[in-house]
This record gives C-alpha cells, structure tokens and sequence, in this order.
C-alpha cells in the first residue's frame, strides 16, 4: 500500500494552517484571554478553508509552544507560502510534536485510526504528552518499527507488538531513529471497572504496558477489528458508538489472551492505596514507615507486594515518577536544572543528574535540548 503524502496537498494544507494560526496570533495581541474575539477570528479565519478542522486550530492555539514555533517559521513564510516546499513539511511536524495536549480532539468514546510514519513525511512526529489523559491509548505495530521512551528503559516495538497506555503514561514516542517507516493501528478509549482484569500488562514503566502476538492469525484478527473500529470513528451515532464499544473490549480481551498467566496477578489495593499517596507527596522525602502506614502494611509487607506489583522497589518507583515530571519541567520552562530538582526533592543537584541520566540515558541539559532551541519561550500558563 502507498502510504506516501501528495506534496501539493502538503504545501497547501501546511500554508493554510500557518495564514490562520499566524493571523490569530498577531489579532489576539495584546488581548488572548478575550474568548469570544478568539472564536470569532478563528471562525473567519476559516472561511473557505475546508481542509481544516475549527477544533484542531482551536487546540493547536493552546499549545505551549505555538507562539514559540510561529515566531521561528515567520522568516521562512511569505507570499502566502512557504519558500521552500520541504518548510512545508518540516513545520507541520514542529507543529504536530508540539501538541501536547490532544484530549479536546480526541473522543475516548472508543475511537481509533491508522497513523503512517514515513521519514521525511509530516506525519513523521515524536508525541511526548506527560501529562494525564482522559482516557487509555492501544497500539499494534503493523510494520516498520517505534521507540517508546518508557523511563526505566526504551521499548522498541515491531510488527506484532502491542502497547497499552494508561491515562497517566508518560508518552514520549515515534518511527525509531533506524526505521524508514512505522505503520500502527490506535485506540482511545475510556476504561470501564469490568475492563479491568484486561488492563493488567505487564508494565515496561512509566504507565506503559506491553505484549507482543507471535502468532500471524492471531493478528490479522486483531487487525481487523482495529479496522473496523478505525472504519466506525467518523460516526457519532449512539449505535455506531456502542459497535466500536464492543470492538474495543474484544480487542482489549484478544490482547490479555497473549500475556503469561504469571503475569496477570492484579495489583493489591494496599499497593495502589501506597502508589496514590507517593504520588501526592512526590516532592517530599517520605520514609518507608510513613508509606507503609498510609497502606496499612507493615515496611517488610509493603516493599515485598510493591517489587511484585511493579518489578521495583518503592524508591525507584518514585524516583520513575519524579523523572516523568522532570521531563515535563525540562521540556516546557528554562527553569535551571537545580532549581527542578529541588523542587522535586533532589536537594544534589549532581544526584538528580545521575539519577536522570540512568533513567533518560541523556544528561537533562541534553534531554532539555530535544525540546527547547536557543531563545525558544517562556512557559506559560498550561490550559490542560
């Protein structure tokens, strides 16, 4: 199948998008917080612009770094267009990477699609959201192959492989440096209470679960049902939803099928109780005792069910916790590096950097670097 993107339609889609969110952005000066005026420019904006979807501008105006990647762009635009046609899909990229926050675009209403990464194509895009989600994410590598940044260690998945996201995953993925390509059906979808025997996987870290199916039969039937769930998301019709409703459990139950009955335990509340209160007191330098009280479990109990439940120790799991907010603090302000990590309780600021690179396998200046180019913007208020 040619998955490959007319450049034509590139260039038109990339110039339209530019013109529109370039107008509002200057329109909006000094005055953003006026909602009404927004919607209004927006709206006009629009008109006679077909490609483009009024939520997908809306969202992609809130990002926080739009202002950042419209101020580097406007030198390369001009006369309605991009001077060179490769801008065109080089700034589309920019853009895309930058949405950080996509829950107003998404319906978790069980919704899918077939997302193509060819290098050098728009769709060519890392996604890094650390934040929290409304809702889970399901993928199945169809060809090529993905990295997925998983704190503890990288996931590198291929033809087969499956990887579940919880709505508290840290996201930080895309095509593998090495690949030319990565084809993967998705998923969204609220999770329901009965689901849960189904969303137990085994944790690769940092919310992300994974499980490949080895055997071919198997995954041309999960293949179909991603289909027809992708087939069914352009509908909003109350019957049409509770169809993919159902796609989505067959494909969550077809999946738990592949995972090793010794990996299937659930996780003791007592150990959920313990994660919910580490993560509420993340900063602070909390002594076993404390955690263990807060489960009702004595020290020896606690640390024994958590390694079970999450293959580290309590530490660590906190420390995987704090890396993820680190990675947000670095991405998105020019705060100094000792001031995030005391902020999250490092008060060594060469122990958080140690700490980050054995998490990260870059030092966080050069985790920073990925994100954040010379005179890139000032962090402002998140919407998310």
């Amino acid at each position: 199948m040619d998955n490959s993107i007319n450049i034509d339609e590139v260039k038109t889609t990339g110039a339209a998008v530019f013109l529109c969110l370039d107008e509002l952005d200057q329109l909006l000066c000094p005055d953003k917080n006026n909602k009404y005026q927004y919607i209004k420019a927006l709206q006009e904006s629009m008109e006679g612009i077909e490609a483009l979807n009024f939520e997908a501008l809306k969202s992609m105006f809130d990002q926080l770094m739009l202002r950042d990647i419209l101020r580097r762009w406007r030198p390369r635009f001009g006369d309605g267009e991009f001077r060179d046609p490769a801008d065109a899909v080089t700034f589309l990229q920019h853009l895309y990477s930058a949405l950080e926050s996509v829950d107003d675009l998404l319906d978790y209403r069980c919704t899918g699609g077939l997302t193509p990464a060819v290098r050098g194509e728009c769709t060519d895009i890392r996604t890094f959201r650390p934040g929290e989600k409304r809702g889970w994410g399901l993928h199945l590598t169809l060809d090529g192959q993905a990295r997925y940044q998983c704190l503890r260690r990288s996931l590198h998945a291929s033809r087969g492989d499956l990887v579940l996201l919880s709505p508290t995953a840290f996201y930080d993925y895309g095509r593998h440096a090495e690949a030319e390509s990565w084809h993967h059906h998705w998923v969204v979808f609220q999770g329901e209470s009965r689901w849960s025997p189904w969303l137990n996987w085994p944790e690769v870290g940092g919310g992300v679960g994974t499980v490949r199916c080895a055997d071919e039969s198997e995954l041309q039937r999960l293949i179909a049902i991603f289909q027809e769930v992708a087939r069914l998301s352009t509908s909003h019709a109350p019957d049409t939803i509770n169809l993919r409703h159902s796609l989505v459990e067959q494909l969550l139950i077809r999946a738990a099928s592949l995972i090793p009955g010794e990996k299937r335990a659930g996780v003791d509340p007592r150990v959920e109780t313990a994660m919910g209160y580490i993560e509420a007191n993340l900063s602070r330098e909390l002594r076993l005792e404390e955690v263990a009280a807060a489960a009702h479990l004595s020290v020896s109990s606690l640390k024994r069910l958590f390694k079970a439940a999450t293959g580290l120790s309590v530490i660590a799991w906190r420390d995987e916790k704090r890396m993820a907010a680190a990675c947000e603090q670095l991405a998105h302000s020019r705060q100094p590096v000792a001031r995030i990590a005391e902020a999250l309780g490092y008060l060594d600021p060469l122990y958080f950097s140690r700490r980050f690179r054995q998490c990260l396998g870059v030092s966080p200046s050069r985790y920073r670097g990925d994100f954040l180019p010379a005179g890139a913007f000032e962090r402002r208020r998140s919407t998310r």
